[in-house]
């Protein structure tokens, strides 16, 4: 990439670490959990660009400044969190619309995949018991359309 390019990218994913951390610090997060793809160098092509991609870079800087704030970041696998329904839990390729559309084929609930995926990763973050809130000792999962609890499920924000 030229240096003009390099440039853009990096300051566009400090933004983009900077939202998250802002995400995390209003609604008082302890932990940050991002999908774990360390796996998915096996299935690229051996090209060198594609190996310095954009995830990579972000995790980092999200790492290093959370950890100035006393946030920590955790991993989860990435195995099927775009095909799984967070709704009723049902997984399948089909789910998957097109690049960007979830609709699943069970319950016919219809997202943005991404949102999906982002909530799935979520999902099993908050499952292994590794978040916790400090208002109400519950395990939750904090998203800009409301808040994700083991015992209560979706809870839309007001």
């Amino acid at each position: 990439m030229s240096g003009r390019e390099s440039r853009y990218l990096r300051d566009e994913l400090h933004q983009v670490a900077n939202q998250i951390l802002e995400e995390a610090r209003t609604h008082n997060c302890e932990y940050i959990a991002f999908e774990n793809l360390k796996h998915i160098r096996e299935r690229a092509p051996p090209v060198k660009e594609f190996h310095r991609w954009a995830h990579r870079q972000l995790v980092d800087l999200v790492e290093y400044k959370a950890e100035a704030d006393g946030i920590s970041v955790g991993f989860v696998d990435s195995k099927n969190t775009s095909r799984r329904c967070p709704e009723c839990g049902h997984t399948s390729e089909g789910n998957r619309v097109r690049q960007a559309e979830f609709e699943c084929e069970s319950c016919g609930a219809t997202q943005n995949a991404d949102y999906v995926g982002a909530k799935n990763v979520g999902w099993r973050f908050v499952r292994r018991g590794l978040q916790s809130s400090r208002r109400t000792g519950d395990s939750q999962l904090a998203l800009k359309s409301g808040t994700v609890t083991p015992n209560r499920g979706f809870v839309p924000s007001d």
